[in-house]
């Protein structure tokens, strides 16, 4: 019982206006206060009270001198973690083209099936209390080392017991409306898309 009791649930607060300046001067952001005026300007303070979303406007910033849209923060986030690994060998060779199409298919059926966790291996069984999604279903077509070289790149989060997840609601959402508008693209039946 002395081990349950060492555990804690903690949480992150939110930046402050003041961390949210200085975060961005550490992420090389020269004119920080410019960029806090600017958030404050957009009513954008709420979406950037998060390290790693900060993180990713201070690198839109740095770029364009400017706030990118939610959808263009969300687009560049996908492209670059989807890229392939540089850190590791990966189980097998994966263009950043599949990938996106791969993942784009798990979060349509993600979203279609309610489910927020991807099987990744054998201990996602353990917990049966939440049934995972099975990528081999989705991907057949894919050899599964391409499947477990797209769950292993950096779009994906640990989520517990051999399951990955999408690292945001958003990205998730953002994938799966790519997937339908490819469907729309290549002529599928509306009444088909809907079913």
């Amino acid at each position: 019982s002395d081990e349950v009791s060492a555990w804690r649930r903690v949480a992150l607060i939110p930046l402050s206006q003041a961390q949210i300046g200085e975060f961005a001067r550490l992420q090389g952001v020269g004119n920080s206060d410019q960029l806090l005026a600017e958030l404050k300007r957009r009513d954008a303070l709420p979406f950037a009270r998060r390290p790693q979303d900060l993180i990713e406007i201070c690198a839109g910033w740095k770029v364009q001198n400017r706030i990118r849209s939610h959808r263009e923060q969300v687009c560049e986030n996908v492209r670059v973690k989807l890229l392939p690994r540089d850190d590791r060998p990966e189980p097998a060779e994966l263009s950043a083209e599949k990938a996106l199409e791969g993942a784009s298919r798990l979060a349509l059926a993600l979203l279609v099936t309610r489910r927020t966790a991807i099987r990744h291996n054998a201990a996602a069984d353990v917990a049966p209390q939440e049934a995972a999604l099975e990528p081999s279903i989705i991907l057949a077509d894919w050899k599964p080392d391409e499947r477990k070289a797209l769950l292993e790149r950096p779009l994906f989060t640990f989520a517990s017991y051999g399951r990955v997840r999408f690292h945001h609601r958003s990205v998730t959402e953002y994938l799966a409306a790519q997937r339908l508008q490819e469907l729309c693209r290549r002529r599928m039946p509306l009444r088909a898309l809907k079913r």
